[in-house]
C-alpha cells in the first residue's frame, strides 16, 4: 500500500469513527425524552398505555398510537427516560399519567415494546390498577436478556450507555416480577428457524433477544413474526395482531 493510500484509508477510518461517535451521541440524546402524546378524542370507554424500550422514544409507537386512536381507543403513548431513570421512578410517572385519565374510561391496556413489557408488569405489581383488561407484549425479555447482559457486564461504554435502567436489566429485574392477572399476549420476533439474526445468541432471535426469553407463563396467546426486534413496530401483521388480540383475547392465526 502506498503511502497516500495509507494516509486515505486512516482519514476515512477516523472520520467514520468520528461520525459514529456523533450518531451515537445525537441517539443518546434523543432516548432521553419523555415526551408523552395523548389521543383522546372520539374514543370509546377503552384505553390503550404504549409502552416502548430502552434506548427508544415514544416517537418509535407513533404508527401503533395512530392506528388504534384511529379505531376508537384512547392512547396514552407514554414517554419515559429509558436510560436514566430506573424502574421505580418510571412507574410512578406512568401512575401519575393513568390517574389523569379521562372519566368515561372503564379499561386499561397495555402495548409494550422490549422492555416496556417489564415496565408494565413492574407498574402492575407496584399500584395494582383497576380495570386491567389485556395486555400485548412485542419482543419482551420476560426471561431476560443475555445479549443485553453480555454487553453491559463486559463493556463499559455499553454500562453508561444503558444507564440506571440496564443496571437492573443486567441485574435481573424480570425474576422479581409477577404475572399480570389479566390475559396477555405475547409477540415474539425472529428468523423462524435455529439461528436467528444474531450468531451470538442461541437460537432463534430478533437481534437482540431470543424466542426462548419471550414467553410467560400464564400467557393467553403467543405468535411468532418473522422480523428485527425493532422493525416489528413498523409491520403491518404486528399492528393487525395488536388490534386483534385488544379486540378479542387472542392473535390472527
Amino acid at each position: 500500500m502506498t503511502r497516500n493510500r495509507y494516509f486515505k484509508t486512516a482519514a476515512y477510518t477516523i472520520l467514520f469513527i468520528i461520525t459514529a461517535i456523533l450518531f451515537l451521541i445525537v441517539f443518546i440524546k434523543r432516548s432521553d425524552s419523555s415526551v408523552t402524546q395523548r389521543y383522546y378524542k372520539n374514543t370509546n370507554n377503552s384505553c390503550v398505555i404504549l409502552i416502548h424500550g430502552i434506548l427508544r422514544t415514544s416517537n418509535s409507537m407513533n404508527d401503533i398510537s395512530k392506528i388504534l386512536s384511529s379505531k376508537g381507543f384512547c392512547v396514552i403513548n407514554f414517554g419515559y427516560k429509558s436510560r436514566k431513570d430506573s424502574f421505580e421512578i418510571t412507574a410512578e410517572k406512568l401512575h401519575r399519567e393513568i390517574k389523569n385519565l379521562p372519566d368515561n374510561i372503564n379499561s386499561l391496556n397495555f402495548v409494550t415494546h422490549s422492555m416496556g413489557a417489564l415496565i408494565a408488569r413492574y407498574y402492575i405489581d407496584l399500584y395494582k390498577p383497576k380495570n386491567l383488561k389485556r395486555i400485548v407484549m412485542i419482543a419482551p425479555p420476560n426471561r431476560g436478556s443475555a445479549w443485553g447482559k453480555l454487553l453491559y457486564k463486559n463493556f463499559s461504554l455499553m454500562r453508561w450507555i444503558m444507564g440506571a435502567a440496564g443496571a437492573e436489566l443486567a441485574g435481573g429485574i424480570e425474576k422479581t416480577l409477577g404475572i399480570p392477572r389479566c390475559e396477555f399476549g405475547i409477540i415474539a420476533g425472529g428468523l423462524n428457524n435455529n439461528r436467528g439474526f444474531n450468531p451470538f445468541i442461541p437460537g432463534d432471535d430478533d437481534m437482540t433477544v431470543a424466542v426462548s426469553e419471550t414467553p410467560l407463563e400464564g400467557m393467553k396467546d403467543y405468535i411468532l413474526i418473522e422480523g428485527q426486534h425493532s422493525a416489528l413496530l413498523y409491520q403491518k401483521i404486528v399492528i393487525e395482531n395488536i388490534i386483534h388480540f385488544l379486540k378479542n383475547g387472542i392473535f390472527i392465526k
